[in-house]
């Protein structure tokens, strides 16, 4: 069985199964429209990678049909961890405390979305906290070695180093921007941990 990684993000090294499929579906045959969240979870079978992309910030549609994918049942079967645009990476601890299902305060968690390198508090809407809220309902389901991981995939800025937007350039300059940061974490933990391997 393999287990894989959802992105929910435009990654240049993300492998959208989609496109494929798609491809060979018009040499073929005729394409049929087919179930949304059964297609996606074929596509982590036969793909370490898959990429979801929001489309437009804070789409209801879009977070309607994350919350279904996540609560099917074979969701956990094919993923290990979820790679999200919305979220700080210096917050990382926190996020990985309170998804397995730790105390963590509402007022120390929201740092992770509130505290991005985005200056308009476009992650601070209930849809992007409700996600994190779903994979730790979710994650009390499963067994600890099953449990999924959130990763976050902003930049690690801290902003209590932050007096100017040269310090934030400073810091930027130390962890990635924020195309490179998440491949780089894709890269150091997923890849070179292993977790994309067949288990």
């Amino acid at each position: 069985m393999r287990r894989h990684v959802v992105a929910s993000w435009f990654l240049a090294v993300a492998i959208v199964a989609w496109s494929t499929v798609l491809a060979q579906q018009s040499t073929t045959t005729p394409s049929t429209p087919s179930e949304p969240i059964a297609g996606v979870i074929d596509a982590f079978r036969t793909h370490s990678i898959v990429a979801l992309g929001e489309g437009d910030h804070n789409n209801e549609q879009g977070h309607a049909f994350r919350l279904a994918l996540l609560h099917d049942r074979r969701f956990a079967e094919v993923v290990n961890d979820i790679v999200v645009e919305s979220g700080n990476a210096y917050y990382q601890k926190v996020m990985d405390r309170f998804v397995n299902g730790d105390d963590v305060s509402s007022t120390e968690l929201r740092q992770a979305w509130q505290n991005t390198t985005q200056l308009r508090p476009v992650w601070d809407v209930p849809i992007y906290e409700q996600f994190f809220r779903a994979v730790r309902e979710v994650n009390m389901s499963l067994s600890v070695d099953r449990r999924l991981r959130v990763l976050l995939g902003d930049p690690p800025i801290d902003w209590s180093r932050v007096s100017g937007f040269a310090d934030v350039f400073a810091q930027m300059r130390e962890v990635g921007d924020r195309d490179t940061h998440p491949a780089k974490l894709i890269q150091r933990d997923m890849l070179d941990k292993g977790r994309l391997q067949a288990s």
